[in-house]
């Protein structure tokens, strides 16, 4: 598990701002962040979940609105990949 600063995320996600990212973790539409050193951070495998509900939203793949429903799906998923 790696953690991604503002910076990273952008480079995963795409060029957005703090205030947008921040509206779209209120909204339930991106991750929330953890604490580490005090500083908010947000763990990859969510952020690559998220790059994949986008697709799956894009693709009409899904019905799932919410990042966090998606994420309750998801995440046994995410899981068994990095066990192995």
């Amino acid at each position: 598990m790696r953690f991604l600063d503002h910076d990273a995320v952008k480079a995963e996600i795409g060029p957005r701002s703090r205030v947008q990212i921040w509206r779209d973790v209120k909204a339930d539409r991106f991750p929330r962040p953890v604490l580490v050193g005090g500083r908010k951070a947000w763990i990859d495998r969510e952020v690559a979940s998220y790059q994949r509900w986008r697709q799956a939203l894009r693709d009409n793949e899904t019905e799932i609105k919410t990042w966090s429903a998606w994420w309750e799906r998801d995440r046994r998923q995410v899981e068994e990949e990095a066990a192995a």
